[in-house]
């Protein structure tokens, strides 16, 4: 389980709104619903222009639009680094960043927030000027859930546990962490992503080692007895931006539309 980083901006957290749970969710789902309501016109800003935002800014973009009253409201997404999906294939990349101007969403990268004012309604970016926000969704920056271990283990800035070549915490081999809260190397240095194929591929992979690693007749620790290590390439790449658009990358050719759409539950149990 992740958890949001605001990174001490200065009224983040009090000015904008988390999306981490189904109740984030549901909450910014009827802030969305006042505004298509109204007549007056309403500006949304998603701040983080990861798979989390770009993803949320696509179906919103759809929920408006199949309002009627597409008119009323505007999306941004403000991105700190030079681009949207930061580590996605760079093909994929300009590929959404088509999708989500045909859907009238502006894209502001290599923008930095420097803070949220007025509750929410003025946010401060690194060019030194104001965007104006009717609502503000904070997605930018995750963290590792805190679990508090003792003796500590080695752990990234953000908080995610480091794990070893067999998803093993060093300091206690007996453990193993899998998922967004585990950092787990690829085999050229850098960290896997935290993608659902991935953490589906690492539980599978426990799966076989574990029982080699304990006696069956007893719960003694068996070293040297796995020498497999977690390998995993990625060859499937997909996110959702809105109701029926897909795009994704699969064996390095980029698709979208509804080929990509069939391909996101044969990824998460095939690749």
């Amino acid at each position: 389980m992740l958890l949001q980083s605001i990174f001490n901006i200065k009224g983040a957290k009090e000015n904008s709104l988390p999306l981490r749970s189904i109740a984030d969710a549901s909450l910014i789902y009827d802030k969305v619903s006042e505004f298509i309501k109204s007549d007056n016109n309403h500006d949304i800003v998603i701040v983080g222009g990861g798979a989390t935002g770009v993803s949320l800014g696509g179906a919103l973009s759809d929920l408006i639009r199949d309002s009627r009253k597409t008119n009323s409201n505007s999306i941004t997404i403000i991105e700190a680094l030079p681009t949207i999906l930061s580590g996605w294939d760079e093909r994929l990349v300009k590929k959404v960043n088509e999708v989500l101007n045909e859907k009238g969403i502006r894209i502001m990268t290599s923008t930095a927030v420097s803070g949220v004012e007025n509750g929410g309604s003025s946010i401060n970016v690194s060019q030194g000027s104001n965007i104006h926000s009717s609502l503000t969704i904070w997605t930018a920056g995750v963290k590792g859930y805190d679990i508090e271990i003792i003796p500590e283990v080695e752990k990234t800035p953000n908080g995610k546990i480091i794990v070893n070549d067999f998803c093993q915490i060093d300091r206690y081999p007996n453990t193993f962490s899998i998922g967004d809260i585990s950092a787990v190397k690829h085999e050229n240095g850098k960290l896997y992503p935290p993608l659902a194929q991935i953490a589906i591929r690492e539980a599978k992979y426990l799966s076989k080692i574990i029982p080699k690693y304990f006696l069956d007749s007893s719960s003694d620790f068996v070293k040297g007895l796995v020498d497999e290590k977690f390998e995993y390439s990625i060859k499937v790449q997909l996110i959702s931006l809105g109701n029926d658009d897909y795009v994704g990358l699969f064996n390095h050719y980029v698709i979208s539309g509804n080929l990509a759409k069939l391909m996101e539950e044969f990824a998460k149990v095939y690749t």
